[in-house]
C-alpha cells in the first residue's frame, strides 16, 4: 500500500457485528446505508462501516451486494471461519502485515504501521478497527490489549502525581503509556469520531451521558479510593 490508498476507520465493534450478521445470513443481500442502519449501525457511522466492508471485499459497489467472499464466510464451518476471515484481512491490510504481526505487535508497533495513512486524526480509529477484525479472525489474542510502551509524557505525568496518588496507580498509568482502560478508550474514541464528523444527536449524547458514568465507576471505582484513604489514615 502507499500513502494515497484508503484505510478504513469505522467503529470496530459495529463492523465486526455486521460481519457476524453476514456469516449468520441475517444481513440481507445488499448492505446499503439504510440496511446498515436497520442492523443497528448509527447513521453517522453507516458510511464508514460500508467503506470498511468494501475495503474487505465483502460487498461490492455500486449496489453494495454481498461478494463471493461474504458468501464463503456464511458457508464456512466454525473451524473454517477464523482462517477464512483471516485470509480476507491479511489481503486487505497487506501493507500493514508486511510491517507487523498483530499477534505480537505492541501499541507503538501498530501506530507506526498505520502512520503512512491519512487522515492522521483517525489513526486511533484505524487501529481500533484493525484490532477488532484481527481478534475476530483469531489473528490476535482477544483477552489482552496490545501492549502500550510508556511514553515520556506518561512518565512525566506519573512523576507529577507522586505523593498524591498511590504508587500502584502511578505504575498502572505509566505502563499503559498514558492510556485509559480499553473500554474507556473505545467509548471516548467514539465521541472523538462524532466530534470530527460534527454530528451528535441528542439521543446519542443522552445515551453516552447515561452509560459513561457507570462504565467509569466499573473500571475506576470510587470504593477503591475510599479504601486507600482508610489505609493511609
Amino acid at each position: 500500500m502507499n500513502e494515497s490508498e484508503f484505510v478504513p476507520y469505522a467503529p470496530g465493534n459495529r463492523t465486526v457485528e455486521v460481519i457476524r450478521r453476514i456469516r449468520e445470513g441475517k444481513s440481507g443481500n445488499a448492505l446499503t446505508l439504510n440496511q446498515l442502519q436497520a442492523l443497528g449501525v448509527a447513521a453517522g457511522n453507516a458510511d464508514r462501516v460500508q467503506r470498511a466492508l468494501t475495503f474487505y471485499r465483502l460487498i461490492e459497489p455500486p449496489d453494495f451486494t454481498l461478494t463471493e467472499s461474504a458468501t464463503a464466510l456464511r458457508k464456512a464451518s466454525d473451524d473454517e471461519y477464523p482462517g477464512l476471515l483471516g485470509g480476507i484481512i491479511r489481503k486487505a491490510y497487506a501493507g500493514v502485515f508486511e510491517i507487523v504481526d498483530p499477534a505480537t505487535a505492541t501499541r507503538n508497533d501498530l501506530v507506526n504501521a498505520f502512520r503512512p495513512y491519512d487522515p492522521a486524526g483517525q489513526r486511533d480509529n484505524m487501529i481500533t478497527l484493525f484490532v477488532a477484525v484481527c481478534r475476530e479472525a483469531k489473528l490476535m489474542p482477544s483477552d489482552a490489549e496490545p501492549q502500550r510502551r510508556a511514553t515520556g509524557a506518561a512518565k512525566k505525568v506519573a512523576a507529577s502525581l507522586k505523593g498524591t496518588v498511590p504508587s500502584q496507580i502511578r505504575k498502572r498509568f505509566t505502563d499503559s503509556g498514558g492510556f485509559l482502560h480499553p473500554v474507556l478508550d473505545t467509548m471516548l474514541a467514539d465521541v472523538k469520531q462524532k466530534f470530527v464528523a460534527g454530528k451528535w444527536t441528542q439521543q446519542e449524547r443522552d445515551r453516552f451521558m447515561a452509560i459513561f458514568p457507570l462504565t467509569l465507576d466499573t473500571y475506576l471505582p470510587i470504593a477503591s479510593e475510599q479504601k486507600q484513604e482508610e489505609e493511609e489514615t
